[in-house]
């Protein structure tokens, strides 16, 4: 007690052990209680007006290279670049040829290197101005949303027009404190808005240079949210809906690493919250319910259809949910989107299963029965679902010519599907037993191409890069690759010749849609090798190729690796096969045995 009485500036070292310590503390507050008022001022001062500054993210490059699997096209190409029938460094064979593989081998190195340039984020501070758009403004927009159905309600997980007449309200009008998720989504029904009046029709007396520039400032304002570290950080409905709507938009752009880290956060928030179960849904009330339903199963769409694309899995998986797809609306022209939202769940859940139980890590256990039964209990419900996908009659629904647009590239999609899983059916790493039927669903996916793009043709720029975007990004584009590979091992002109019609038509998609031009140029690369190897006679016939005993490598997986790149593997081929060493012994058969 007499210590406290001790005069300040008396140490009290001598009287305590720990003085020392207590001394230098006090020392620190003080002086970090005379910097904080100037820090704080000065951070006033550099910082614009604004409804609360909150962190950002910044872009800038980063060493991390995402995974993709052998579910993806990089990993289908990688796969057809390593088949015994092409030449290798050190072989002899058609230097034509072999110039070509080497190209081919050059593009799977360089998408190391363009996925290793991906942005990622750093904390900076951002200001969210919802009087950036004017009250008058919104309101013309909220009115015309109620008087017009519109895609805002059709293809986004906002279940109507009064969620955002409440928005609306709670942003200009606050009783409360406005959060960030709240501005966020606020800027993003803007900026969807605006741009389906400017794209699809706008139907209002809204001058169209006005809608153009408020449709900007809500995409940059939308951005600048999407980007802050509380919406990803901190779980709740409208931070999880900005997500959801940011999504969208990434995946119609073609962005698959933006898209996953936008649905992983999403999906991470959906979890956290219960969204995924019924019990949590059924303890709110029927109208907080539902648009958290809504919400739910368009991230797990999200979610479940890069899970091919990407060769992995995703965060929300279809054992750990229980709660019920959105019911159908009860105006028909409302129902048949409702109706594609929900068979769509149906096709994605597919696409997890093929990864988990053919393509993933866990499935190189299965011995060759299992994984056979596997291939065809899924081939079955792939056919079921095809069959329920074409029944359905999208005639009388609202924007009926977008519905078309939007989902027409499925049945394309579809057969790349299906070939990705009789192409896993055997173990075997030569060719004459893979079953002829994934040769004949990729065949079948090429025709439905050229039977469907004049028709993306005839639509403008717009619809063929929508298009392209569907079938080169979002899936792996097995039909191609299977048919290249077919046409190698065989010498078929009439492959050559399939190959060679449809890469016309990706010629002319390469000149409106930037994001895919790395899978059309590898396409140009399978062509022209397919082209030289046939040329060169130097594939023998399939009875020569049986009695050589030579062996047709198609790896479903790639050996473990910690550095795993074709770097990796081009330095040590040569010793490979100096060695006399056989590279079957990297196949996923080997493995199997």
């Amino acid at each position: 007690m007499k210590s406290s009485l001790i005069p300040r500036a008396v140490s009290v070292s001598s009287l305590n052990p720990f003085g020392a310590i207590n001394d230098r503390l006090e020392k620190l507050e003080d002086a970090i209680k005379s910097l904080a008022p100037h820090g704080l001022e000065k951070e006033r001062e550099n910082s614009p007006r604004g409804f609360g500054v909150v962190s950002q993210t910044e872009w800038m490059t980063s060493n991390c290279k995402p995974i993709h699997g052998q579910s993806s096209f990089d990993g289908q190409v990688e796969m057809a670049s390593h088949i015994s029938q092409l030449p290798t460094p050190g072989t002899v064979g058609d230097s034509a040829v072999l110039d070509e593989v080497r190209t081919l081998r050059a593009m799977i190195q360089d998408r190391t290197s363009a996925i290793a340039s991906h942005p990622t984020s750093s904390c900076i501070s951002s200001n969210l101005q919802p009087d950036e758009i004017p009250v008058a403004f919104a309101l013309r927009v909220l009115h015309l949303l109620k008087e017009t159905p519109r895609l805002l309600f059709l293809m986004h997980p906002i279940q109507n027009y009064q969620y955002v007449e409440d928005l609306l309200q709670r942003i200009y009008f606050p009783l409360k404190p406005v959060s960030n998720g709240h501005l966020t989504v606020f800027f993003g029904v803007m900026y969807y808005a605006t741009r389906e009046m400017l794209e699809v029709g706008n139907s209002s007396n809204i001058a169209r240079k006005q809608l153009e520039q408020y449709s900007a400032t809500s995409q940059k304002m939308f951005q600048a949210g999407i980007k802050t570290h509380e919406l990803s950080a901190v779980p709740s409905f409208e931070n999880a809906l900005a997500l959801a709507l940011a999504l969208l938009d990434a995946q119609l752009t073609g962005d698959l690493t933006l898209q996953w880290s936008l649905t992983s956060a999403a999906a991470t928030h959906c979890i956290t919250l219960g969204y995924h179960r019924e019990s949590t849904l059924n303890q709110l009330a029927p109208d907080a319910a539902e648009p958290c339903r809504l919400l739910f199963w368009h991230i797990y769409i999200s979610n479940m259809s890069l899970i091919l694309p990407l060769g992995k899995a995703g965060v929300i998986h279809a054992y750990d949910i229980d709660v019920e797809p959105p019911a159908l609306s009860t105006d028909p022209r409302v129902a048949v989107w409702d109706a594609c939202r929900n068979i769509l769940i149906r096709f994605l859940t597919l696409h997890g299963e093929i990864y988990e139980q053919l393509y993933s890590p866990a499935s190189l256990r299965l011995d060759l029965p299992s994984r056979q039964q596997n291939v065809s209990v899924l081939v079955r419900k792939l056919e079921s679902w095809h069959f329920d996908w074409k029944s359905i009659d999208y005639s009388e629904a609202h924007y009926a010519s977008v519905f078309r647009i939007v989902f027409l590239p499925i049945n394309v999609i579809y057969w790349s599907v299906l070939t990705l899983t009789y192409r896993a059916s055997t173990t075997s790493s030569t060719i004459e037993e893979l079953p002829e039927s994934c040769f004949s669903a990729a065949r079948k996916g090429l025709e439905t191409h050229l039977s469907l793009y004049p028709e993306f043709q005839a639509g403008g720029p717009g619809a063929i890069k929508l298009y392209a975007i569907w079938i080169l990004i979002h899936s792996s584009f097995a039909p191609y690759i299977m048919t290249f590979v077919h046409c190698i091992v065989y010498g078929s002109k009439d492959d050559l010749d399939l190959l060679g019609r449809v890469l016309e038509t990706l010629d002319e998609i390469a000149t409106v849609s930037g994001p895919c031009q790395r899978q059309i140029s590898v396409c140009r690369a399978l062509h022209r090798t397919a082209k030289a190897s046939i040329e060169s006679n130097g594939i023998a016939s399939v009875q020569d190729h049986a009695r050589s005993g030579k062996v047709m490598n198609l790896p479903l997986q790639n050996p473990s690796h910690e550095q795993l790149d074709w770097d990796y593997f081009q330095s040590h081929i040569d010793e490979w096969i100096a060695d006399g060493v056989n590279v079957n012994s990297f196949n996923l058969g080997h493995r199997l045995d």
